[in-house]
């Protein structure tokens, strides 16, 4: 069995914020995957995704969203979506420095594909591709109209104004995972109005006004039955972005939480091939 290093730190973030990062390196690596967690999430949740990378040859690298976990910054909180942004690229950097011959993927679910997705807007010519999982790249309805005024105005007077985050326990696809979010102490209980402001309306209007200047390899993946984001956001984002390597998989049986399921293993296989395809 191949020996994997393992260890965690922080790195420093533009404004001094502390990034907490994990690593996990088989020997003999054959690339690199970042994972990029969703809202409300923390890297921990993502252990057994981690070691199945780990046991196709991939080294792997998770961090905490900034306001979120483990790393710094107010809780459910995000000044700027741009921040997302560069939080990232410091990762990368890191990895560029540490792994300098290895190519590097992205797989970012939710919140976390699209932080990944603008990423690779700004800073595409950095990785080799992106796995965007039940990615959030487009600004849900809820936030448009008189509803989206009404948002802006609370949140120019009141930015720190407190949501609760139970109601995303509506879109998880089993309940024994429920219990274990509510028994999460990293998992954010509430977030702050600025940040969905700036996820939700900001960044995805910015991020759909620049899908012209994405062109990486992309892998698409989403839950035929999501409720939250649903699949025409990915058949949209698929239909509109500059890539010549783009695919999509809709998974007929799955909604929002498409890791925590039974489907797991076929899932991560076939991002396993995607990602071998284009190491050759």
């Amino acid at each position: 069995m191949k020996q994997t290093l393992s260890c965690d730190d922080t790195i420093k973030s533009f404004d001094s914020t502390n990034i907490y990062y994990v690593k996990d390196i088989p020997q003999n690596s054959k690339a690199v995957v970042v994972i990029i967690h969703g809202f409300s999430e923390h890297l921990g949740r993502y252990e057994s995704v981690k070691d199945k990378f780990n046991e196709y040859g991939y080294a792997v690298y998770r961090y905490d969203v900034r306001g979120h976990g483990m790393s710094g910054g107010k809780k459910g909180y995000i000044q700027d979506f741009n921040h997302f942004i560069i939080d990232n690229d410091i990762i990368i950097d890191l990895i560029n420095k540490e792994n300098s011959s290895l190519p590097i993927f992205i797989m970012g679910y939710s919140m976390g594909g699209f932080i990944a997705a603008c990423y690779g807007v700004k800073y595409g010519k950095k990785i080799n591709g992106q796995i965007l999982s039940s990615a959030a790249t487009m600004q849900p309805s809820f936030t448009k109209g008189v509803k989206g005024m009404l948002i802006r105005t609370l949140n120019h007077f009141y930015s720190d104004f407190k949501i609760t985050t139970n109601f995303l326990n509506f879109f998880l696809s089993k309940k024994d995972k429920i219990k274990v979010l509510d028994m999460d102490d990293l998992t954010l209980k509430e977030s702050r109005l600025n940040l969905h402001v700036e996820f939700l309306i900001k960044g995805t209007n910015w991020l759909n006004n620049n899908l012209h200047n994405y062109n990486l390899p992309c892998l698409l993946i989403h839950g035929e039955k999501d409720r939250l984001i649903r699949k025409e956001t990915a058949e949209k984002f698929h239909d509109r972005i500059s890539s010549s390597d783009r695919q999509l998989k809709i998974y007929n049986d799955l909604s929002h939480e498409i890791f925590n399921n039974n489907y797991q293993n076929i899932i991560l296989d076939d991002m396993n091939m995607w990602i071998s395809d284009r190491l050759h």
